[in-house]
């Protein structure tokens, strides 16, 4: 699967997105202030044809699982507590889920295992 980022074009920002729906769901549902600064972080470790992630330095984290699979995220690098939402990828919508620790490998699960329907989790320093 390629990915988003690995391309570089030239035009509308949309023209490139081979998810341009779920990116506009991103836009609308996560903070600009969360998403500026973000890029392309190597720290899934499960589902890598279907699950990347990118982040901010090492205290927001966007987790793409385009599957729908849970994914496991090395937070090995990043200190605290994090919260995490996911965004349902069909209703547009952010769902609260139980925090994580950073320190470690830590496994994300989606609410709901829909097959082929993507979600992305957010991460945030707290």
């Amino acid at each position: 699967m390629e990915r988003p980022w690995a391309r570089s074009g030239q035009g509308n920002a949309w023209d490139d997105d081979e998810y341009p729906d779920l990116s506009r769901a991103i836009e609308r549902a996560v903070p600009r202030k969360a998403r500026e600064g973000m890029r392309p972080a190597d720290l899934v470790r499960t589902h890598r044809d279907t699950a990347w992630c990118m982040a901010r330095r090492t205290d927001a984290y966007l987790v793409y699982s385009m599957s729908g699979d849970a994914v496991e995220l090395d937070l090995s690098g990043a200190r605290g507590r994090f919260s995490v939402a996911w965004l349902d990828s069909g209703a547009g919508t952010l769902q609260n889920a139980a925090d994580v620790a950073g320190g470690g490998v830590v496994t994300l699960t989606p609410p709901a295992v829909v097959t082929g329907m993507a979600w992305v989790g957010w991460l945030e320093r707290k």
